[in-house]
């Protein structure tokens, strides 16, 4: 039982030391300022690959992952580790919709600093659901596989086979509804036109 005590103060002990490294304000600046960097990092590659991804798509594709980090042939701008990064996560996973991940890092980076208006923790679910259900509906819609990634063609493909593809089509125009709903609020919105319109027609009468 001793043991068992002393194993649960440990961890308890470590733990508490994982948590103050973040409650240091000088360590919250520099985690902030990695977080920063990475996002920079990472949309600088998913622009060059939006541009380049033809050129290194066959390296990266056929080559192991060192390979693809010393390759000298690469055209993206961060280089064989960029073009890698960029095709695991647009090609390979969320399309052209793989910039909410860096985005989502600036708001983290930026919560941690102090800036409260960017609430993290509200947005981090819905950007989770952007991530895999744009991705989809660029799919369905327009066929840009590439842009589309794996994740976009698979849960479509998946989709039209279980409802067809127009059970597919009224599915997701469904969920871009509610998707849309949720971040504006329809009836303060319907409101405003309402009002827009009545001042129209005394503008009118005048």
């Amino acid at each position: 039982m001793s043991k068992i005590r002393l194993k649960t103060k440990k961890t308890k002990f470590k733990l508490k030391n994982i948590i103050n490294v973040f409650i240091n304000k000088r360590n919250q600046n520099i985690f902030s300022t990695l977080l920063i960097l990475i996002s920079c990092y990472l949309i600088i590659a998913f622009f060059s690959f939006c541009f380049n991804w033809k050129v290194d798509d066959n390296i990266v594709s056929n080559s192991d992952f060192l390979d693809v980090i010393s390759n000298n042939n690469i055209e993206n701008a961060i280089g064989g580790l960029g073009a890698y990064i960029s095709n695991l996560l647009i090609k390979n996973s969320f399309g052209i919709f793989a910039f909410i991940i860096p985005f989502a890092l600036l708001i983290l980076a930026g919560n941690i600093l102090g800036f409260r208006k960017l609430r993290f923790k509200k947005l981090i679910f819905k950007l989770i659901i952007a991530l895999v259900l744009f991705p989809v509906i660029l799919c369905h819609f327009t066929n840009l596989t590439i842009y589309s990634g794996a994740v976009g063609i698979y849960i479509n493909e998946l989709l039209n086979t279980v409802l067809g593809k127009i059970g597919n089509t009224l599915l997701l125009l469904t969920i871009i509804i509610f998707y849309i709903a949720s971040y504006i609020n329809l009836t303060d919105l319907y409101s405003k036109f309402k009002n827009l319109i009545q001042k129209k027609k005394e503008i009118l009468r005048i």
